[in-house]
């Protein structure tokens, strides 16, 4: 079986987060991109999903809203919900 391809992507909904990831990553890496839901988000490229649980981490710190996302292989871009995901292993492994 072969590692599936994953790319992380956050959102953000104030200026000062926006200025914070801009520190962090390279203009290149923000875009506005249609997402799955079919609505114009703007999404900023994580290297890594350490990193999009790094930005995570420190919007809640810092007390502003962020929303994760996702694209698998070269499918579409879409929300990911870390709970939804563990619930799912859960369910699966009780079966």
């Amino acid at each position: 079986m072969s590692a599936r391809n994953y790319v992380w992507y956050i959102e953000v909904f104030e200026n000062r987060g926006n200025e914070s990831i801009s520190n962090e990553l390279p203009l290149e890496n923000f875009s506005q991109i249609t997402c799955a839901d079919g609505k114009i988000h703007n999404l900023w490229r994580c290297l890594s999903y350490q990193q999009l649980i790094s930005f995570q981490k420190s919007a809640k710190n810092f007390g502003f809203p962020v929303t994760p996302y996702v694209q698998e292989a070269n499918g579409k871009i879409r929300f990911f919900s870390p709970a939804f995901r563990t619930k799912q292993r859960r369910r699966i492994a009780k079966k």
